[in-house]
């Protein structure tokens, strides 16, 4: 198989842990980069949102990550920050789906 990405193919992005908060700016700048390379860039439904101080609850993040793997146009996926919020996730993802 050729996991190499190509211009055209699509790079989703979600938030598994924090906010984007005082990093949206930068985060945004990295999207736009993303397509100024030649990548079409899809985020996920909850990937901006902010519960208190997580991205989301755990169900939208699991949303997210369904979302994204599910979709078959999406060829790479990209967290937009990191955070120690996302260990939350891991007894909870249909690893079987992601598979």
């Amino acid at each position: 198989m050729n996991f190499q990405l190509k211009k055209g193919d699509c790079i989703g992005i979600l938030s598994p842990s924090r906010p984007l908060g005082k990093y949206k700016k930068e985060v945004l700048k990295g999207i736009q980069e993303l397509k100024t390379m030649g990548f079409r860039v899809k985020c996920a439904a909850n990937w901006d949102k902010k519960y208190y101080y997580e991205s989301g609850t755990v169900n939208e993040k699991l949303a997210d990550i369904y979302e994204l793997f599910s979709d078959q146009d999406v060829k790479a996926i990209i967290c937009s920050i990191g955070g120690s919020s996302s260990n939350k996730l891991l007894d909870k993802i249909d690893y079987d789906l992601i598979r």
